[in-house]
């Protein structure tokens, strides 16, 4: 069984300081209430290969590992989380959008479980992606803003 989801949310700010606070895996949980703990395993980090652990928080607490498989700052990411019956690629895209500001696109496959089929467990994945994205930019505006001073 695999489920599919997309998110989209615009930042006034560059997709270099949206990639900026993204790349400090270990400062997630100051911005997002998604995540506990984080940090680097094996590797380099944002090397492909490389492993870090993120302890998800929202929407129920689950450990999961993450492997690199892409990374070409600060335009795009792919990775592969998997832990407690749940497996998934991911792509994280940061790039402007036509009107000038930038755009994070995320795109993930989940696969493992039929409980992906659940219209709640979808829409609990979505907040989660909000609750992920959106405060990434917020903390990348003030980033842009704090270094256009």
């Amino acid at each position: 069984m695999e489920w599919s989801l997309k998110y989209q949310t615009l930042a006034k700010c560059h997709p270099e300081d949206l990639w900026q606070i993204f790349s400090e895996l270990e400062r997630w949980q100051d911005w997002s209430d998604v995540f506990g703990c984080t940090g680097w395993i094996h590797g380099e980090p944002w090397k492909p290969g490389s492993r870090f652990f993120v302890e998800l928080l929202y929407p129920k607490r689950i450990d999961l590992e993450v492997m690199v498989v892409k990374c070409d700052p600060p335009r795009e990411v792919v990775l592969l989380p998997h832990g407690q019956g749940y497996a998934a690629q991911q792509w994280v895209h940061f790039a402007r959008d036509p009107y000038g500001d930038a755009m994070i696109r995320s795109e993930e496959h989940f696969v493992g479980s039929d409980r992906f089929k659940d219209p709640l467990v979808q829409q609990q994945l979505y907040q989660m992606f909000d609750r992920w994205f959106k405060p990434l930019a917020h903390e990348a505006e003030i980033h842009c803003k704090a270094f256009a001073l």
